[in-house]
């Protein structure tokens, strides 16, 4: 992978994709984003506000994706993100927006990582601390490691076990033994030979230079949802619900598209037949400029390049890893061991199932009433599989298990919401890094690839993204 693949691939196309002409220039074409979820609904609006005709076209009845804020009788329910990290880019977005982050609660910062029947918020031995800090300023990068490979490596296989890996297994759910470390730090690339501290160093200062300092976790007082909300409401008539889209031959005759779905969504619309069509044809009025049936026929000999072979075969091969979220609601009195914080991550081999149990009322406020607690809990992932497949009962049956063991639960919880995602976060392996060069060198003309599969997996970095892709451009 060239140095560059991660951050060109997204802020480079991005950035030539959103140019306005100056006055007098060629018109730029018209926009259409496929797939609405929170990747769609970023590069719709920053493309409208760039000045760019835009459409969204969202299969289902509603745009959002993987976002979804639930009210119960006990509190806010989230079905994903549950909160997002504050930058100057993000806090810029909020405010054309009209929202106000609601940030976490001084007292409550504390994280843990559940190691030997305790919590703890540094579980490292004194060895573990000068290993790692030996090697930060002395092991070379090697660009091809995995991330327990690249751990082990610059800070030393403590560190790695009890700390890094329950940390990169809650946040990306996948296996430190097959994750890229290219891919889960894009700061390393273009630094192989450079020591790890030199690396940190630079990513910081370009981090400080672009408005992508990180000022700390925030949320919004009605939810993520209230995000997604937010940027329906700016893009208005522009989303067209309900229309699914088959093939890209139909509008790539008069239109730019953005792909803001999966891979492998956007490898098949890649390489569907040419005759295909859309599935459900949008309104005259709401698309004027999409041709006509006779004149697709006709006008598809004109000959619009295809995407190669290997592009088609490189979303392919991105491996979407199942996730099920849950909202916990307890009665803090039957938590015999919570201590506020933001949450708790586990070690491998614990006897806990769960990824990670994140706090959300002790982190922010309004996400229950007192004396009601609410909890985040994630299953699944790259190392539990199965845990897609279990039914309510025995989801139920794991939670109230991990709670007894981690938090000393003594109760039944007062009520769990439960949201299972087939398809929910992209496992950051080395093919991944393959598919952003890949993608760098052989999109099609007037075709650009969106989402959490695109270099970054967070909320923050989505808007980031098309920050630094707007402010260039």
């Amino acid at each position: 992978m060239s140095p560059e693949a991660s951050n060109n691939f997204r802020s480079g196309l991005l950035g030539e994709f959103t140019q306005v002409p100056a006055e007098g220039g060629t018109k730029r074409r018209p926009v259409v984003v496929v797939g609405g979820g929170i990747s769609g609904l970023l590069i719709a609006y920053g493309l409208m506000r760039k000045g760019r005709d835009v459409k969204l076209f969202e299969a289902t009845s509603r745009v959002g994706g993987l976002i979804q804020t639930a009210v119960t009788p006990y509190g806010l329910a989230e079905t994903a993100a549950h909160s997002f990290l504050l930058t100057a880019n993000v806090e810029k977005l909020l405010a054309e927006l009209g929202l106000t982050p609601l940030k976490t609660r001084p007292e409550s910062r504390a994280r843990y990582i559940y190691k030997n029947g305790k919590m703890h918020k540094l579980p490292l031995s004194l060895i573990d601390i000068c290993t790692a800090l030996w090697r930060l300023f002395t092991a070379r990068i090697n660009e091809g490691d995995t991330v327990a490979q690249f751990a082990d490596r610059h800070l030393g296989c403590g560190l790695r076990k009890f700390l890094l890996s329950p940390a990169l297994t809650g946040i990306y759910a996948g296996d430190v033994n097959q994750m890229s470390a290219a891919a889960v730090f894009p700061f390393i690339q273009g630094n192989g030979g450079a020591r790890l501290i030199t690396a940190l160093r630079r990513a910081k200062a370009s981090a400080k230079a672009t408005g992508g300092k990180t000022k700390g976790m925030a949320t919004l007082p009605g939810g993520v949802q209230d995000l997604v909300d937010a940027l329906a409401r700016k893009l208005g008539s522009r989303i067209l619900l309900n229309t699914p889209v088959d093939n890209l031959d139909l509008l790539r005759q008069d239109h730019d598209v953005v792909l803001a779905c999966g891979p492998r969504s956007a490898a098949k619309l890649l390489s569907a037949p040419k005759e295909a069509q859309l599935d459900s044809t949008p309104k005259e009025a709401q698309l004027d400029s999409v041709p006509k049936e006779a004149e697709v026929r006709t006008r598809t000999s004109a000959g619009l390049e295809s995407a190669p072979r290997e592009l088609i075969k490189s979303l392919e091969s991105v491996e979407i890893l199942p996730l099920v979220t849950t909202t916990v609601f307890y009665n803090r009195a039957d938590l015999k061991k919570f201590k506020p914080g933001v949450g708790v991550l586990m070690v491998q081999g614990q006897g806990v199932r769960a990824l990670g149990i994140l706090y959300n009322s002790s982190t922010f406020l309004g996400r229950a009433s007192p004396p009601i607690e609410s909890f985040t809990v994630m299953y699944g992932g790259a190392l539990d599989k199965a845990a897609l497949n279990l039914n309510d009962s025995e989801l139920e049956r794991a939670i109230e298990q991990d709670f007894s063991t981690v938090l000393g639960a003594q109760n039944k919880p007062l009520c769990i919401k439960i949201t299972r995602w087939a398809n929910a976060l992209p496992h950051h392996k080395a093919d991944l890094c393959d598919l952003w060069q890949v993608a760098k060198e052989q999109l099609p003309p007037g075709v650009l690839l969106f989402g959490n599969y695109t270099g970054q997996i967070s909320l923050r970095g989505l808007i980031e993204t098309v920050a630094r892709a707007l402010s260039s451009a």
